[in-house]
């Protein structure tokens, strides 16, 4: 059976994410971001939020929130989406959601069952299990639409699918807001010390091999790495770190400013929990507004939005080629300033506004 209407204004959405960041970090914007951009296409929001934050309304006062504090195990797991589900059935009454969107499979998979409503899922991860796939397949033929966080994750779920339509790629966007004035105005060449920040989690997945290589012979090329990441063991003391502290994720936006070029890596690790085949950082989309060279590892999932020596430069994960990398920008002024506005450019396409007007417009092509 087709699904009754079409998404637009003046409609209910219920939304349900999980979260598990123990301080404000991207995660936990992106998800208050994204609600914020549906909260201005429809007029009631319901959220319900898995995390171990404290309960609060941190959305805008027209939207109904509710969080769940839990642990992280697979008991918590179940109970969250029975939680979600009960939530659902008593905020539905009196007529169904315009659009039920979450991040949950279990419950997506139990509420396409019970409504016959728009609904939409998000997936960030590939399939995992034959459970998942059928339920996937179960969902597809009750008019879900699969919404992929990469190009590479949509071809993979088309495959377990078996079909195209109804399975849209939306990468994440960012959240910081847009700057009327030239953010890169800092003259490299006129420093004795080029400062490279990278923001983040740092582990194997983060390319932290690289990572620590590149400390060891950074003092000796005039290069400062400054480190923002809640994984302060991680590391030993270095000449060449000149910052090495966790900042709260609203911070984030001055301290990218203060740095020369911004640095993000990916290494795959290969295995079943191995995320960056798919993956759609969103620290990227972050990088991007902040208008400063972007230098990143060159794997297929990144070459899905940059493109290497316009708005980015795209490179191996060698400490060695980042190094050169970084010193040949730091000579070549006129290549790191259109680098970083054509960084500024294209985040521009990226903002969540257009992700969720993009949500909207393929309900409406896929629900026909």
């Amino acid at each position: 059976m087709k699904n009754p209407g079409l998404v637009s204004n003046k409609k209910k959405i219920f939304f349900a994410t999980q979260s598990w960041h123990k301080s404000k970090g991207a995660n936990y914007i992106q998800v208050k971001q994204m609600i914020k951009a549906f909260s201005k296409q429809f007029d009631i929001v319901y959220v319900i939020l898995r995390t171990n934050l404290n309960s609060e309304n941190f959305f805008t006062d027209n939207v109904n929130s509710h969080v769940i504090n839990m642990r992280r195990c697979r008991l918590c797991s179940i109970i969250y989406t029975l939680q979600t589900l009960l939530a659902y059935i008593k905020q539905s009454r009196g007529g169904n959601f315009s659009l039920v969107y979450s991040r949950n499979i279990l419950f997506s998979f139990l509420v396409s069952r019970l409504t016959i409503c728009n609904h939409g899922l998000e997936l960030h991860a590939g399939v995992r299990s034959k459970l998942e796939a059928w339920m996937l397949r179960k969902m597809y033929k009750k008019k879900v639409v699969l919404f992929c966080i990469s190009e590479s994750l949509q071809e993979h779920i088309r495959g377990v699918i078996g079909s195209k339509k109804g399975i849209i790629s939306i990468p994440d966007a960012h959240n910081f807001p847009s700057l009327n004035r030239e953010v890169y105005t800092k003259e490299i060449l006129s420093k004795e010390v080029i400062n490279v920040g990278y923001f983040g989690k740092l582990s194997p997945q983060k390319g932290l091999a690289t990572i620590v290589e590149l400390l060891r012979i950074a003092n000796k090329k005039k290069i400062q790495f400054n480190i923002f990441t809640p994984d302060e063991r991680v590391l030993g003391p270095s000449d060449s770190l000149g910052v090495y502290e966790y900042i709260d994720h609203d911070q984030c936006m001055s301290r990218m400013l203060e740095q020369d070029i911004l640095l993000l890596l990916i290494e795959p690790q290969g295995g079943i929990a191995d995320i960056s085949p798919y993956t759609s950082p969103l620290k990227l989309f972050e990088y991007m507004a902040i208008g400063k060279p972007i230098i990143a590892s060159n794997l297929p999932i990144l070459r899905e939005i940059l493109t290497s020596d316009k708005d980015s430069i795209l490179v191996e994960n060698s400490a060695e080629k980042i190094i050169k990398v970084i010193l040949d920008l730091k000579d070549k002024s006129s290549t790191r300033d259109l680098i970083a506005r054509n960084a500024k450019i294209l985040a521009k396409k990226h903002t969540w506004g257009n992700r969720i007007n993009k949500i909207n417009k393929s309900f409406k092509e896929s629900v026909l």
